[in-house]
């Protein structure tokens, strides 16, 4: 699927406060293979992932994005959003590269079933997009290295992530 029908079937928005079950239901999907048995759904959040997410909520540099695929529901007549994907920035201000901040890209987790359709990809566009807008000298990127390796040099967000 390329880039132009992935951004027209799935939608990358910025989590709401209602959408702890969604990140949730996609967080669940965690692992680099789906599992062999059936897995359910997590239940109900529990009171600690409310108590998080109420920090994250309230936490300004802190970003939670939502991939979500809309999918036509026959029987009502109107589309519902199905998640599929999720990643979380936090811009963390500093006094080194010149007072930029930098830009933390964590916990990209796509759907088992929507994974190598360019979902990833358009989650870090989506991140990168806004610290551009929040910050418009720029922000650094500190790539993450295995461990055991040396840190690869900050970057500039324009450096990291080129449409095109």
């Amino acid at each position: 699927m390329d880039a132009t029908s992935t951004e027209t079937t799935y939608q990358v928005r910025r989590a709401s406060d209602a959408d702890l079950p969604a990140v949730l239901e996609v967080l669940a999907q965690n692992q680099p293979v789906a599992p062999t048995r059936p897995s359910h759904l997590p239940g109900a959040p529990s009171e600690r992932q409310r108590t998080t997410w109420e920090h994250i909520n309230a936490t300004g540099d802190l970003t939670v994005y939502l991939a979500v695929h809309r999918v036509g529901d026959s029987e009502h007549g109107q589309d519902r959003e199905q998640p599929v994907g999720t990643a979380a920035m936090l811009l963390m201000p500093h006094l080194t590269y010149d007072c930029r901040p930098s830009a933390f890209i964590e916990a990209v987790v796509i759907a088992y079933a929507h994974r190598r359709r360019g979902l990833a990809r358009l989650l870090l566009h989506r991140a990168l997009d806004d610290a551009r807008r929040i910050v418009p000298r720029g922000a650094t990127a500190l790539p993450q290295e295995p461990r055991g390796r040396r840190r690869a040099p900050a970057l500039p967000i324009s450096r990291v992530c080129r449409r095109g």
